[in-house]
């Protein structure tokens, strides 16, 4: 069984780069996730963006309404969702229960963060997030209504999903203020000195983190842009 404990939930909004940013995630022993949640058919690549075409973008589990998992994930309160229904979702998106910690993506929490968080006093929350205007754009420009994997249909349109997008960012930005949480940039020194990564392990994780700060393939060129921020919330036993 899973328990509460083990849960991490990790939210940004469309277009934030946050499914690469959990992909990296995925290589700390620090946070040690269970990846059972990965399989080909819960894959999507950005076949437009000819820089890393053959990187995957998106992989596991996703949670939100009209996505495989996660169904009034949104307004959990006012949709009737229980404690007991999110925990046996959860439960169905791993193959394996173990030990391990267990990440549970979802833009959809957000929309009412407060509630997830004195729901789930126990478990931790890491929140991602860059400047809104170039988050919605990378998300259109990535295949927007078009992604295949996770399935965007709860947003309905462009016009829905900006206003919700922007509710989300909103929700999550006053938190961590609020919180006094501490911010990190995804550098290298980040990445290797507080999550442990070993960029040596797979060269997969100097791709990713090449194309989260918007530099080329060629591993001696460019100039990292790190114009994403994450946060993280309740970790005081590990980080």
């Amino acid at each position: 069984m899973i328990s509460e404990e083990q849960l991490i939930f990790f939210t940004g909004i469309p277009g934030s780069a946050w499914a690469r940013v959990s992909t990296l995630l995925g290589y700390s022993p620090v946070l040690n996730l269970n990846l059972s949640d990965h399989s080909k058919e819960r894959e999507y690549y950005i076949k437009r963006n000819t820089s890393w075409a053959d990187l995957v973008n998106h992989q596991g589990s996703f949670f939100g309404s009209r996505m495989e998992f996660g169904k009034g994930w949104e307004y959990p309160e006012e949709r009737g969702v229980t404690k007991e229904a999110i925990m046996e979702d959860i439960h169905k998106a791993f193959a394996v229960h173990n030990d391990q910690n267990y990440l549970i993506k979802s833009h959809s929490i957000a929309q009412e963060l407060t509630w997830w968080i004195d729901q789930f006093p126990n478990s931790k929350f890491i929140f991602v997030f860059r400047d809104y205007e170039k988050s919605i754009a990378w998300w259109l420009n990535g295949g927007g209504f078009d992604i295949t994997y996770p399935k965007y249909d709860w947003y309905e349109d462009e016009e829905r999903m900006r206003n919700k997008a922007i509710q989300q960012q909103r929700n999550t930005l006053e938190f961590i203020h609020k919180n006094d949480i501490i911010t990190y940039g995804m550098t290298s020194g980040f990445l290797q000195e507080v999550l442990q990564i070993d960029f040596d392990m797979d060269p997969e994780i100097n791709k990713h983190y090449r194309a989260i700060n918007a530099m080329p393939r060629d591993k001696d060129e460019g100039i990292p842009n790190y114009d994403i921020q994450i946060g993280f919330y309740g970790f005081e036993d590990i980080l």
